[in-house]
């Protein structure tokens, strides 16, 4: 379909704007109204009416404005009449609604800052361009000890300032670096005029890039690997499968032109030729002086660790040049590969999604770097004939232990290359040895601490923890080492006894909460194997008695829900006490700690200065984060969940959850009060069952010349590049600033390759115990070029680390100084990065944005509009400092898809679309839509993905047919549900195929108009003018202006 065309003078503020680029056009109809059914019909229970207007808060923009375009085929038809009833003819365009409840943008003041004044009439629309993630390595962890952990701060590194550095000075010219082989330029980026019309976005979520796990080609064929690991120390209770045999590393290699493998010579002999001449026949290029340049298969994937810049620049100059930060984002855990032994070793060919796991012979070890403490990995060298290998990292050469030894093939690598796993993946586990355990693995431990006031039972939240809880207990009790221990509290504490002996549990009540203790020390934590019956008898049947809402007295009012008194801060402190060997506390909030230690007083919190005054996003009571450093000694983690309409001082309890490693979740009951009880108890799932490691400590290395400055996440750093989360998931991320501390070490003949580039790596290395008690040692290593082309720094930028890294810098910001001051850092950053682009490439006054950053306004706004950091008074502080603490934990996807989300219409689906392309291919999906409310309808039904949430937005003027098709609202508010009409088939499809990408269970929550989460999820169309904010047509023309202006180019 023909783009629309807009004249420049129609983007003056508070009119109608034409989607940026990188959206994909609308499509062809959205009217809702199709051909099949008789007459309209009521709605159902749960919708306003059809026709009606729509109650509740007004919108954020001109939000459902009718777009007419051709009618495309339904099986619904429209009502008779009504405010979004017009005929489908295509050329007809109808002007908005009479007496419709949504405004349009010029009823709202002008944005203050600049971005009410339009400059030129010239708008940049960016296309979104998918993003890749590419993973980092680092570190090693066999010299810690784990019981006596030095004492450090959390923060220990001043973080640099978020703002920018001045612009005046130029970036350096190529002539002055080093000289290196010559680069074909890139072309120049596209101007404004050339973004005019916006191009389809691929979907984020959409299928992944290539792994970057297999190795290359082998020319030899190997047998496979033989191995006898020896046992160690603390085996694990759970022996290896059989048939399915971890690669053992240091067996001898047979089948290799000779007999049997030789003893390795004594070093500074020179078998066969002199050290540093090629041999007869070797390959071209090949320099045994020089490293060889990495393999791009050993690669870890992007989504474990992905760096800011792809190439890094060769001088501090030339950083700073780029006007963007060096960082490394990882997460270690990440839910797309799973470890698990490889049943053999021929070739080194593993899944994309497995992680290969070797477990080497205790004669000999890991092989490490005797100097820096790196692990072997694809990327170091190997010279003198094979009996030294160069570290990548500290560039030490260090002897190859005599088991290990193996010749070298005339192209310089291993004769054995393409059997070792580890020198073909950047990404593998290796099992502990016995001198990496410092005391047996403990055995997971889970403590669940549940606020059983009159709030929690009200709002449902006892239930829904109860359920949650029950619907895991299966996967915990896999482990017959599980301990587990259930507290309830109110103003008492209620201890209960599930000693296995019992033929029921046994609830001890300890109202003395100012001398809090045990009643019975060594019988609260028990087995869960052999108190499973106890256990499901009190889920299934004491709790429900007692703490669900059928169970509230009625003669209990809203007066003494006022009252109640709340023990929790001594509950907290009594589970911390049982879990001290190491394990999992579960926290669930509905009131304020205010009995006993740990008590806290409510603060007096205004709305309308929250966003200028810090104090309200800071711990009012050092209690809390105390105790947090003591658990993180002893590696017990906090796990928190907030639910109630009511105040409970986030700010001051979430330090339990980022000091341990844990996870916070809150929930909006006074706007979701219907689907936060469903939420919760996915959590809740969710967190119990997906992939966890305990006793987790994380060190992060990085090449010579290069240092690290700063951690961002939930942790504590124990030293300068250690840190300590006590338990480490799927969903744990971790961002970690660089700085370039010395060129010419980064730079010099220790770290170039036989390419004639030189190169520099980063290793991250985990050490934690495997649910089943295995003590495994995770390592990521990754490796990039350096450059000192200053193009090739921006060419090779990385989205989505590098909006991660910002998100952290405006949290720190913020926390330090003010939310204000973090908005103006965040958009400064946006500026001065696109600033330097401008000032080194173009010379013309257009602005000219490179495709790597070509996504960075459009999420730079994203993010200022977020609920962390938007200007409003109508978000509450604790929803406020929970969305803070959140975005510090996600890593650069995710925090991409919830900033950038994907809309769909749900009432408007094509023939083929909601079904499979081909009978075992996937579900086809309607074509995305741009994040502006012009091209919404008040007729359609409209399908929001976060990545966090399935949304579905439901118009005022809705077909009822329709909705009683894809809806259940026998429990008084609708639900989506699946019925024998094709077209509900269909669109349950989509739903879980989208539900089936995500990696945790996410909600499907329906949002009729009119409900206050309705407009709430409004807020994320970035597209669209806010009350406080403008449309990204006018921040772009305002970003525009001011690089022109830092640049001279006015």
């Amino acid at each position: 379909m023909a783009q629309r065309k807009y004249p420049a003078e129609a983007f003056s503020a508070g009119q109608r704007q034409p989607a940026p680029g990188g959206y994909p056009p609308p499509p062809s109809a959205f009217p809702g109204n199709v051909a099949g059914f008789p007459s309209p019909v009521a709605a159902p229970s749960g919708f306003p009416s059809a026709l009606g207007a729509p109650s509740g808060p007004a919108p954020i923009s001109n939000v459902f404005a009718p777009v007419a375009a051709p009618l495309s085929s339904s099986p619904f038809p429209p009502p008779s009449s009504g405010p979004s009833s017009f005929p489908a003819s295509p050329a007809f365009q109808p002007p908005p609604p009479s007496g419709s409840a949504f405004p349009s943008a010029s009823n709202f003041p002008p944005v203050s800052g600049g971005f009410g004044q339009p400059p030129a009439p010239a708008t940049v629309t960016p296309p979104v361009r998918t993003a890749t993630f590419a993973p980092v390595s680092v570190p090693d962890l066999g010299d810690l000890n784990l019981d006596t952990p030095s004492p450090s701060s959390s923060s220990s590194f001043s973080p640099s300032a978020l703002a920018p550095p001045s612009l005046s000075s130029a970036p350096p010219s190529a002539s002055a670096s080093a000289p290196v082989a010559a680069r074909p330029m890139a072309p120049p980026p596209p101007t404004l005029e050339q973004l005019s019309n916006p191009q389809p976005a691929p979907s984020l979520s959409g299928p992944p890039p290539p792994s970057s796990f297999g190795p290359g080609p082998s020319s030899v064929a190997s047998p496979v690997l033989s191995h006898n690991p020896a046992p160690s120390a603390f085996s694990s209770p759970y022996p290896m499968p059989s048939g399915a045999p971890v690669a053992s590393y240091g067996a001898p290699i047979q089948g290799q032109g000779f007999g049997q493998q030789p003893p390795a010579p004594q070093i500074g002999s020179t078998p066969g030729r002199p050290f540093g001449t090629a041999a007869p026949g070797a390959a071209p290029g090949y320099q045994p002086n020089l490293s060889l340049p990495p393999n791009e298969a050993a690669q870890p994937p992007d989504a474990f660790l992905d760096v800011t810049l792809g190439r890094i620049p060769r001088s501090t100059e030339l950083l700073e040049g780029s006007g963007m930060p060096l960082a490394v984002v990882v997460r270690p855990m990440h839910p797309s590969g799973v470890a698990q032994p490889v049943t053999h070793v021929l070739n080194s060919k593993v899944a994309s999604h497995q992680i290969p796991v070797i477990n080497p012979p205790s004669s000999q070890g890991i092989i490490r770097c005797r100097r820096c403490r790196s692990y072997i990995n694809p990327f170091v060298s190997f010279t003198e004939a094979g009996r030294r290998w160069k570290c990548n990292l500290c560039y030490l050469l260090n002897d190859v232990p005599p088991d290990y030894y193996s010749v070298l093939s005339t192209d310089g690598l291993r004769h054995d290359h393409h059997q070792r796993l580890e020198l073909n993946h950047g990404l593998v586990e290796f099992v502990a040895p016995a001198d990496y355990i410092m005391r047996p693995p403990q055995a997971p431990i889970y403590v669940f601490v549940i606020d059983v006031s009159y709030t929690a039972q009200s709002t449902g939240m006892v239930k829904a923890a109860v359920e949650g809880i029950r619907s895991a207990i299966d996967h915990l009790a896999q482990n017959p080492r599980t301990l587990i221990a259930f507290l309830t509290v109110s103003d008492s504490v209620h201890f209960y006894n599930l000693r296995s002996s019992l033929a029921k549990p046994q609830m001890l009540v300890v109202p003395e909460v100012e001398t809090m203790f045990s009643p019975l020390p060594h019988d609260l934590l028990v087995n869960l194997k052999s108190s499973r019956h106890l256990v499901d008898d009190l889920l299934s049947n004491i709790f429900p008695s007692l703490f669900f809402p059928d169970a509230l007295n009625p003669a209990q009012d809203a007066r003494s829900a006022s009252e109640t008194k709340s023990a929790f801060g001594p509950a907290i402190i009594t589970a911390y006490e049982m879990a001290k060997n190491g394990g999992n506390v579960l926290l669930f909030h509905s009131d304020l700690p205010s009995l006993g230690s740990g008590a806290l007083k409510p603060r007096a919190v205004n709305v309308a200065v929250q966003d200028k005054d810090t104090q309200f996003l800071l711990p009012v009571d050092e209690v809390y984060k105390n105790l947090a450093l003591e658990a993180n000694k002893r590696y017990v983690c906090f796990h928190q969940f907030f639910f109630s309409p009511k105040f409970l001082d986030v700010a001051t309890l979430a330090e339990l959850s980022h000091i341990t490693g844990g996870h916070s979740f809150y929930y909006d009951v006074r706007s979701e009060a219907v689907q936060a009880p469903e939420q919760l108890q996915k959590d809740v799932k969710d967190l119990l069952t997906r992939e966890q490691g305990f006793e987790a400590v994380i060190r992060i290395r990085c090449s010579s010349g290069i240092s690290l400055t700063d951690f961002h996440g939930n942790f504590f750093v124990r030293n300068r590049d250690l840190l300590c989360t006590s338990t480490v998931d799927s969903q744990q991320a971790f961002t970690a600033q660089m700085k370039i501390e010395d060129p010419k070490e980064m730079v010099s003949p220790k770290n170039q390759a036989s390419d004639g580039v030189h190169y520099v790596s980063i290793q991250v290395a985990l050490l934690y115990t495997t649910f089943s008690g295995e003590r495994r040692i995770r390592v990521i290593t990754k490796a990039l070029p350096v450059t000192q082309l200053l193009q090739d720094v921006f060419q090779h930028a990385r989205i989505a680390p590098l909006i991660a890294t910002l998100s952290k810098l405006a949290i720190k910001r913020a926390l330090e100084s003010s939310i204000p001051k973090a908005r103006d850092a965040l958009r400064d950053a946006c500026i001065h990065a696109l600033a330097k682009h401008q000032e080194a490439f173009v010379r013309s006054h257009d602005l000219r944005v490179p495709d790597s950053l070509q996504q960075l306004p459009l999420l730079v706004l994203a993010l200022l509009k977020h609920s962390a950091l938007r200007p409003d008074s109508e978000t509450n502080v604790d929803l406020r400092v929970h969305a803070l603490h959140f975005l510090r934990t996600l890593d650069g996807p995710s925090l991409v898809r919830l900033l950038s989300p994907s809309l769909f219409s749900l009432a408007t689906l094509a023939s083929h679309e909601g079904l499979p392309s081909s009978p075992e291919g996937p579900i086809v999906l309607p074509q995305a839509l741009p994040l502006g409310s012009e091209h919404l309808d008040r007729q359609g039904v409209y399908l929001l993905d976060t990545g966090f949430e399935l949304s579905i937005l439901v118009g005022g003027a809705a077909n009822p047919q329709l909705l009683q098709v894809l809806f259940d609202s026998s429990k008084g508010y609708p639900v989506l549900a699946r019925c024998e009409h094709e077209y509900s088939h269909r669109v349950n499809n989509i739903v879980e195929f989208l539900s089936a990408q995500k990696e945790v269970a996410v909600p499907v929550v329906v949002y009729p108009e009119g409900q206050p989460g309705f407009y709430k999820k409004l807020q994320l169309f970035v597209l669209d003018r806010s009350k406080y904010l403008p449309s990204y047509n006018e921040f772009i023309r305002d970003v525009q202006r001011l690089v022109l202006e830092k640049c001279g180019k006015k």
